[in-house]
């Protein structure tokens, strides 16, 4: 809001206090008037228009209307006045306070408002002159031309007070504009220079802080310089060092090439033996095999003749059948011959022959049974034995044939062990090589950092005299510092 903005505000805002004042403290006028004279009814127009205007006022100001209390407060006095003409006729007091409210309206000096006034104003003269009082219709009559004259008049040199105060305000705008307008270059050109100032401040600073840092920085280098300087001395004394010990290296590597060459010389050797004992392996792995075949053929040799030992036990027992059957027989035989007497006696003889041979038989069987027995346990255990002298075997094969793998991942390792003692060889005469050429180099380098330890010391002469200059430029720069101070100041 411009400063001409903010003045119409104020102004109005002041006029309307002014206004609400100046009504007010007539209708008290008129209500007291009316008090005295006892006349109640006109003292309720006069405060139902009074409490009207008093609450349109509060109401606007909250609603931050104060732009439409002059056409309200015209709106009122002026209707409030009318009604009060057609209840109780208008009068001389009347055409008083209509004058009044014309001078209400022209004080805000606001044209609308105005002929608002001017307006309602003339439809209140109209009717005091139709709805006049009794006692005074005679006097508005032959004076109503003289007061609508009047009332013209006072119109026509308000509306010139009007336009005069409007001309007169526009010029006063127009300088508040113009002071307004200058007053803002005049802020930008001061913010414009407080903005330069400060930039050259905060330059002139930062360029100072840069040539002190410059100067601790050069200070440092100073420092460091000497510091290289005496290292490139002990340096120099090192690289002497080091190509000593680059010498004793080369000694060194050709003692372990020797040594190198003899590990290999055994390393072939052990191979040969590795490899000697993988085809003994191979051999006990071919005659393991070899015996597990001839107990495999010996193991069913033995359940062969499990089998016929099996077999020829059936047959002790037919025949021990066969030998209790003649013993049986022989016993009846002999019963009988010894029925026959005498006749049967020679029978009875054969007979007992006969049982005796039976018995014989009985027992040989029975001894033969014996031994068929021990012959079928011997042969059970021996086949048991057999069986595990097969798993016995099988095992060894299978423990034959890991060492067979072991030895040849042996040989395999034996093989990467022989190319990288090779490349160990190659490496080793390469160090040698190397080592040599390390101690040409030391001693070129020798000579160099020599040269440069003599240019670092001219150097650290020359920065010490940048390092003056600095200094110089430094005191330079805090003065046009303060001197940049003072004038944002």
């Amino acid at each position: 809001m411009s400063e001409a903005d903010k003045l119409r505000v104020e102004d109005l805002r002041r006029k309307n206090i002014i206004m609400l004042i100046a009504f007010s403290v007539a209708i008290f006028g008129a209500l007291a008037v009316t008090f005295i004279e006892q006349e109640l009814d006109r003292s309720l127009v006069y405060g139902i228009g009074l409490i009207t205007y008093v609450i349109g006022y509060f109401v606007l100001t909250f609603m931050k209307k104060e732009s439409w209390f002059p056409y309200y407060m015209v709106l009122v006095g002026n209707t409030t006045m009318v009604f009060y003409i057609l209840l109780h006729g208008g009068g001389l007091q009347t055409l008083a306070i209509f004058f009044f409210f014309l001078f209400i309206a022209t004080a805000y000096f606001i044209t609308p408002v105005f002929v608002a006034g001017f307006i309602l104003g003339i439809v209140g003269i109209v009717a005091t002159r139709f709805f006049s009082e009794t006692a005074q219709v005679e006097i508005i009559e032959q004076n109503f031309l003289s007061f609508v004259a009047a009332y013209l008049l006072s119109g026509m040199v308000s509306i010139i007070v009007i336009r005069l105060n409007k001309k007169q305000f526009d010029q006063i705008e127009d300088l508040l504009a113009k002071s307004e307008q200058a007053t803002l270059e005049k802020e930008q050109q001061h913010h414009v220079l407080e903005q330069n100032v400060a930039t050259m401040i905060t330059q002139i600073t930062n360029v100072n802080e840069r040539v002190q840092h410059n100067a601790e920085a050069q200070s440092e280098l100073t420092n460091v310089i000497t510091e290289i300087a005496t290292g490139s001395t002990s340096q120099s004394d090192q690289i002497v060092a080091i190509s000593e010990h680059a010498q004793n290296t080369m000694e060194q590597m050709k003692e372990m090439l020797r040594a190198l060459q003899e590990l290999k010389d055994a390393f072939l050797h052990s191979q040969e033996e590795v490899q000697a004992g993988n085809d003994l392996s191979i051999t006990l792995s071919t005659n393991m095999n070899q015996m597990i075949d001839h107990i495999q053929e010996l193991s069913q040799t033995f359940n062969s003749l499990t089998n016929n030992i099996q077999e020829t036990g059936q047959f002790l027992e037919q025949i021990t059948n066969v030998s209790e059957q003649t013993n049986l027989l022989a016993l009846n035989a002999s019963i009988e011959a010894a029925r026959a007497g005498d006749a049967g006696r020679g029978f009875a003889v054969v007979a007992e022959e006969i049982r005796k041979l039976a018995d014989t038989t009985n027992e040989i069987v029975s001894k033969i049974t014996s031994n068929m027995n021990i012959v079928t346990e011997t042969n059970h255990t021996a086949l048991e034995q057999m069986e595990f002298n097969l798993r016995t075997a099988t095992n060894q094969v299978e423990d034959s044939n890991q060492v067979n793998n072991a030895f040849g991942e042996i040989t395999d390792y034996f093989q990467v062990l022989r190319k990288q003692f090779d490349q160990f060889g190659i490496l080793a005469t390469e160090a040698e090589k190397n080592a040599g050429e390390i101690g040409t180099s030391t001693t070129d380098l020798s000579a160099v950092i020599e040269q440069a330890s003599a240019g670092l010391q001219e150097m650290s002469a020359t920065v010490a005299n940048i390092q003056a200059d600095n200094e110089d430029i430094r005191q330079s720069m805090e003065h046009t510092e303060e001197i940049a101070k003072n004038l944002g100041a």
